[in-house]
């Protein structure tokens, strides 16, 4: 994976409008966690995307709210993710592109069956966290890391082994469900039923808490702004990981997932700006 797949994917019309640019639902968070969706959604703004939704138990909304003005927030009666919430998601999910469910949730017998009824919804999904120790739908994305493959998938992944094999294994537990699983790790691993990548951008100091729900915001932004699941995990992973190596320049490993965050649209300027260096060096070549 390299910066082309964003320099090519991410483009928008001059004369475009609010919400044209990508409307992302994101539906997390419970008593226990309530930072996750929060973290997901500033990602999700400050890679592009026109209009972030939260949709929160009632025990999260006014920290939620008061995170951000930027986001539209909305509430279900409880404290964790339950059938309450169904017919809200019902709701936003009419005016949103792409639906990410799962970070903060927890596992409660009554989260996983609200996950599995809003699963029904025609829409785009990725599905991180605990969402993914829900029965599986097809046609989604799919972030775990390799503890949470193994829940999807039934088999292990070893990271210490990346050869033809086990990204074959990978390529075809994606053509199974008919999805895109990007699986994290040192390198990150990108595979559709077609095709696979590796991410090499990324270091260590990433394994602080909340850098795996920047990045689900990530890939929901980038499909939202228009990108296929493939491009979005690819741009996704390659920008996460590489706003992450120039903080460890900063700060070594003393950074937050709320700093990698505000490290993305400077990442992400330099990134584009390369197409615009491009040009510049062809037309020095051929004089």
């Amino acid at each position: 994976v390299g910066p082309g797949e964003l320099i090519v994917n991410l483009k928008r019309r001059k004369d475009s409008h609010k919400g044209e640019n990508g409307r992302v639902l994101i539906i997390g968070g419970s008593d226990l966690y309530y930072g996750a969706p929060i973290l997901s959604g500033l990602a999700a703004l400050r890679s592009g995307a026109d209009l972030v939704y939260l949709l929160v138990p009632e025990i999260n909304f006014e920290v939620t709210r008061n995170s951000s003005p930027d986001f539209i927030v909305r509430k279900y009666a409880g404290e964790y993710l339950n059938l309450n919430a169904v017919e809200n998601a019902r709701e936003l999910a009419r005016v949103c592109d792409v639906i990410l469910i799962g970070p903060g949730l927890g596992s409660r017998k009554e989260t996983l069956e609200a996950v599995e009824k809003i699963f029904e919804f025609e829409k785009t999904f990725v599905v991180d966290a605990d969402a993914i120790k829900a029965r599986p739908r097809k046609y989604a994305v799919y972030t775990p890391h390799a503890k949470e493959f193994e829940l999807l998938t039934g088999e292990p992944f070893n990271f210490s082994e990346l050869n033809s094999g086990n990204l074959e294994k990978l390529k075809k537990h994606a053509k199974r469900l008919n999805s895109t699983i990007l699986l994290k790790g040192k390198v990150d691993i990108i595979a559709s039923p077609e095709k696979t990548k590796l991410n090499i951008t990324g270091n260590e100091g990433m394994s602080v808490g909340g850098t795996g729900d920047v990045l689900a915001g990530l890939v929901a932004s980038f499909i939202a702004q228009g990108f296929s699941s493939f491009y979005a995990c690819c741009s996704a992973a390659f920008l996460n990981g590489l706003a992450g190596d120039e903080l460890l320049k900063k700060k070594s490993y003393g950074f937050t997932a709320s700093d990698l965050i505000e490290q993305i649209p400077f990442t992400l300027r330099k990134i584009l700006d390369l197409s615009l260096e491009r040009p510049k060096l062809k037309e020095r070549q051929s004089t």
